[in-house]
């Protein structure tokens, strides 16, 4: 009897810490690519006159030049990398583009042009392609190649 009392002491104690400590895992822990869109973005349920919503697009339409004033945003490949990686990820998938790595970077004026590579031992195929205004963000060119 005090053999099976101990047995289902030293059981509990060997389960439900670990249980805990796992839960705590869980909620500490976020995986980015599982967040729901609620948890991160939460919509605005602001109501705005006629003349505010106005005045608000009058500033949206704003030349780019005037509203950020030669500010470079995408500094560095590191940037660069990113800006564009969520974006071909949601256009190509994440698998097709991370298999092009290494990613080949190349800044000319203001724009950074970006490709994939193709797989070693490959020697057709394609690869993605974009073009970055690295002061505006604005995507010029986007492409894939067969």
């Amino acid at each position: 009897m005090k053999k099976s009392i101990y047995i289902l002491i030293l059981f509990s104690l060997l389960i439900f810490p670990s249980c805990r400590k796992t839960q705590n895992k869980q909620d500490t822990s976020i995986n980015s690519e599982e967040i729901i869109d609620s948890t991160v973005v939460k919509l605005r349920q602001d109501t705005f006159s006629i003349a505010e919503i106005n005045k608000l697009e009058e500033n949206y339409k704003k030349p780019r030049k005037e509203l950020l004033r030669g500010i470079v945003i995408i500094k560095n490949t590191r940037d660069l990398v990113n800006i564009a990686e969520p974006i071909l990820f949601s256009i190509y998938g994440r698998k097709n583009i991370v298999g092009e790595r290494p990613y080949y970077a190349k800044l000319i004026g203001d724009y950074w042009e970006m490709s994939g590579s193709l797989p070693s031992g490959y020697s057709l195929g394609g690869t993605f392609f974009i073009v970055i205004n690295r002061k505006t963000c604005e995507i010029v060119n986007l492409f894939h190649g067969k």
